[in-house]
């Protein structure tokens, strides 16, 4: 497996994710919500349709998000250097 830059993640409905890495380094997670005029409070229905979004989180901020996941998911690093194995990710063992 090579460099991965963007993913799509399916949901249990359609309205799908795909997240990026951008050229400048963001995150990029965009998304389709389908909304009809109750989700947005209009009791006149003059709105149905898609809304497409997008959350960035900023290149600079990246790696700490990366950190507080990891944190979040892993309880040892042999954990950590499995799940990496398993998604085909280098990694390098080393005593300092």
């Amino acid at each position: 497996m090579g460099k991965l830059t963007s993913i799509s993640l399916a949901g249990n409905d359609t309205r799908g994710l795909v997240v990026s890495i951008t050229e400048n380094g963001d995150l990029r997670m965009s998304g389709k919500e389908e909304l009809d005029s109750r989700d947005i409070g209009d009791a006149d229905s003059r709105y149905a349709g898609d809304l497409e979004y997008s959350l960035i989180v900023d290149a600079e901020f990246k790696d700490t998000m990366l950190l507080q996941l990891i944190e979040e998911r892993f309880e040892s690093e042999a954990e950590f250097r499995d799940w990496l194995r398993k998604k085909c990710v280098p990694g390098k063992l080393r005593n300092d």
